[in-house]
């Protein structure tokens, strides 16, 4: 009985030690962990500044000449002689194609000397109608018959004029269609005619943009046949309405005296707005996510930095900058490198932020 005693009270007594053991360490363990301090997070700083920076519109367009035509056959005929070549540069009024005119000549001397005679009978019966000789209506009669030959005559000539197809301005002729001896119908293409003097850049905007696109703007083309140059062009026009797809469209006129450009090629077009001041950060400076562009606002209270989640409105992005339209304020400093590693409410340490420098050095130097 006294055996079984001692061994229960030495069990007391060992589990009593454990516990006190236990609660000795844990207790140890809490205050070492309190101590224990993170080591802050290492982030390049920015701040929010308000320059000026270019605006621009873009989009894509295609060029169209100013003046371009199809000439066409204005009346049937046989095809005499063709007086351009393909490709040929031509002056306005000049000769492209004559078509035979051997009935219509034929006609028009029979017409003429019917003419001749019926302005021979009018003088007659106007001296005989002095003399009351005849009646004033054979006279009336012998009018009609003159005035209606000239109207003939006048018929048939602009008939004949008709069959001279000419130039209806100076520009470059295009692919010839037709040949020598062919009967060409009313409305028969001969071929295309296009000024390339100067040309017309057609493009179009979201309608949201429509009360930025301005008459008179200054505009920049680039053309991928020619990838080291830029062609400057004005606004012209603007179409009064909005397209069912929600567009509008405008038109550049640009000089191409050089003839590098030719209707119908492609064009990235980029409309230059007036500059006006706004507030930018480098492009590194947004977080993408599916909720929307957010930046890291640095917090400070006393010594202690820390950061915001903050939700931004982006505007234009130029040569690395994005103009911010809402969400921060000029002055303020956000996080343009480690946004990795960051949450909500972690305290910072902000580093030298060359980028900031280099950029903003280069950003002063273009604008």
């Amino acid at each position: 009985m006294k055996t079984k005693l001692r061994i229960l009270l030495i069990i007391s007594i060992l589990i009593v030690i454990a516990v006190a053991a236990y609660v000795y360490f844990k207790s140890r363990s809490t205050e070492n962990a309190s101590s224990y301090s993170y080591p802050l997070v290492k982030v390049a700083l920015t701040t929010v500044k308000q320059q000026v920076t270019p605006r621009i519109l873009s989009s894509i367009g295609e060029l169209e000449a100013v003046r371009q035509v199809q000439v066409s056959a204005e009346t049937t005929g046989v095809i005499e002689q063709i007086y351009f070549q393909s490709g040929q540069s031509v002056k306005k009024g000049q000769l492209l194609v004559q078509l035979k005119t051997n009935v219509e000549q034929g006609n028009l001397g029979r017409l003429q000397a019917k003419l001749k005679q019926a302005e021979m009978a009018y003088h007659r019966t106007k001296q005989l109608i002095d003399s009351n000789a005849i009646s004033r209506a054979e006279m009336d009669t012998a009018l009609a018959d003159r005035d209606m030959t000239r109207a003939e005559i006048q018929q048939l000539q602009a008939l004949i004029e008709q069959k001279s197809i000419r130039a209806p301005f100076s520009g470059v002729i295009g692919i010839r269609q037709v040949h020598q001896g062919q009967y060409l119908e009313a409305g028969s293409s001969i071929a295309n005619l296009v000024d390339t003097q100067q040309l017309l850049a057609n493009f179009t905007l979201d309608e949201q943009l429509a009360a930025r696109l301005k008459t008179g703007q200054a505009v920049q083309l680039k053309i991928d046949a020619f990838p080291e140059q830029s062609f400057s062009a004005v606004v012209n026009a603007i179409d009064p309405m909005v397209s069912k797809s929600r567009t509008m469209t405008g038109q550049a006129l640009l000089n191409n005296q050089h003839q590098q450009l030719k209707p119908g090629m492609y064009a990235k077009i980029e409309i230059q707005e007036a500059n006006l001041p706004s507030l930018v950060i480098p492009e590194t400076a947004i977080t993408y996510t599916a909720y929307g562009n957010t930046v890291f606002l640095v917090k400070k209270d006393h010594n202690t930095l820390t950061v915001q989640r903050v939700a931004v409105e982006l505007g234009e992005r130029h040569q690395g900058w994005v103009e911010v339209q809402s969400g921060i304020k000029a002055g303020d400093q956000v996080v343009v490198s480690g946004q990795v590693r960051l949450s909500d409410g972690m305290q910072i340490e902000p580093t030298v932020n060359s980028l900031e420098q280099t950029s903003s050095s280069q950003a002063k130097a273009k604008l």
